[in-house]
């Protein structure tokens, strides 16, 4: 163990890191030249540039080939493609949707807004993911479930196909949240190729992203994405033969303006461009990481990438904490590490079931213990496509330094 690197950057002592960490800088010249190209090609038409047109429909037609077929609609955030998912399965008003453990309030929200019921289902023991098994069971006790909307937590793919067996079996309809998933595999097909329709977020920070807020309405189903663009623009009906989307007589039901711009989808097929080079390069630093924590006695990895055909898209990297080992708490151990210049998620508090404004709303308790053991034992290191070994070497240092006061062995 390390025992002559001084004293705890928290008590005083020097700290491992004093740069910041490298930004990521995702928008860059490539961007900067799409978004000159929606100006260019507006002022050659002579027409400012709004939505759906042109560049949505490259980008949208990109991101389908990256999927390796079906429809997407560009949508103004994940929240709203959520949303419009929900309207557009015409889901039974009032009845309940089963919901991973480990999700977003802008997953839980369009839920909550339209009348329906969230179900909160644990996750798989070890993982943030839910379990297929405990899914099945919450099913067998409640007929009044219409559908699930699954996440794939931090770009690992869920066990989807064991769970569209399940919601075959029980007649419930199934949402891919694969907005911190984007191009995750699973049995060598994409994540949101698999459930009757898909989300992403393409927010800033997404692993892709269309600019400062977006998102996709993704389906393989010619007449769900009918509906799906439907309920994106105020209830048109655009796929119907010389409909006139000036005239609102031939609107057919009340829906909201969820549109993208053609700015933020020019930024998209721009980034869309470098998804798998950006998910190759995540999955090298991950497999450092891994590297890195092989000589540590309290920390190692959450996960590990156990076969070729089901491939994450890193969102952020779970660590695992030995806390029988550990000779302080969790937090103070992970404070002691940041305070060596090394940003962390210490504690992941995306457990639905902890959320107070989200209880009113919950028709039978969760505990989510797997969920919550499992959280409470990891702590997620953020990073990005951007990082380099100087970057693992420090957050390894910054962990053995600080294990080196709080491990067994110290």
């Amino acid at each position: 163990m390390i025992k002559d690197i001084g004293s705890l950057a928290i008590n005083g002592g020097d700290k491992i890191r004093h740069r910041v960490m490298p930004p990521r800088q995702l928008f860059a010249e490539a961007e900067l030249a799409a978004v000159r190209s929606v100006f260019f090609d507006s002022w050659a038409e002579g027409q400012d540039f709004g939505y759906q047109g042109k560049f949505e429909n490259i980008y949208t037609q990109k991101f389908c080939e990256f999927q390796g077929g079906g429809y997407a609609d560009a949508v103004s955030s994940g929240t709203a493609a959520v949303y419009i998912a929900l309207q557009a399965l015409q889901l039974r008003p009032g009845s309940s949707i089963a919901i991973s453990p480990v999700t977003d309030p802008g997953a839980v929200s369009p839920i909550v807004l339209q009348g329906f019921k969230p179900v909160i289902v644990d996750s798989c023991i070890d993982s943030f993911n839910i379990d297929p098994e405990q899914l099945e069971n919450v099913l067998v006790g409640n007929n009044n479930i219409s559908a699930v909307v699954i996440t794939h937590v931090g770009g690992w793919p869920t066990d989807i196909q064991s769970i569209l067996a399940i919601a075959a079996k029980f007649d419930v309809h199934v949402i891919e949240d694969c907005s911190q998933s984007h191009g995750a595999m699973y049995e060598r097909r994409r994540v949101g190729t698999f459930g009757n329709i898909a989300v992403f977020s393409t927010m800033y920070s997404k692993i892709h992203a269309t600019g400062g807020c977006g998102g996709l309405v993704y389906t393989q189903d010619k007449w769900l994405y009918d509906r799906i663009r439907s309920f994106a623009d105020r209830g048109k009906l655009f796929h119907l033969k010389g409909f006139d989307s000036r005239d609102p007589r031939t609107t057919e039901h009340a829906a909201l303006n969820f549109n993208l711009d053609e700015l933020s989808c020019a930024i998209g097929a721009s980034t869309l461009d470098r998804l798998e080079s950006t998910i190759n390069a995540r999955l090298v630093i991950a497999q450092k990481f891994d590297i890195a924590f092989e000589g540590s006695e309290l920390v190692s990895p959450a996960h590990r990438l156990s076969t070729s055909s089901n491939v994450p898209a890193y969102y952020f990297y779970t660590a695992r904490l030995d806390a029988a080992k550990l000779r302080t708490s969790k937090a103070e151990f992970c404070r002691a590490i940041e305070a060596e210049g090394i940003p962390l998620n210490a504690q992941y508090n995306y457990l639905a079931y902890e959320w107070p404004w989200l209880k009113p709303h919950l028709t039978q308790e969760s505990s989510c213990s797997n969920a919550r053991k499992f959280r409470d034992i990891t702590f997620n290191i953020p990073f990005h496509e951007k990082y380099t070994d100087d970057e693992v070497k420090d957050i390894r240092d910054a962990v053995m330094k600080v294990e080196s006061f709080f491990g067994s062995n110290s």
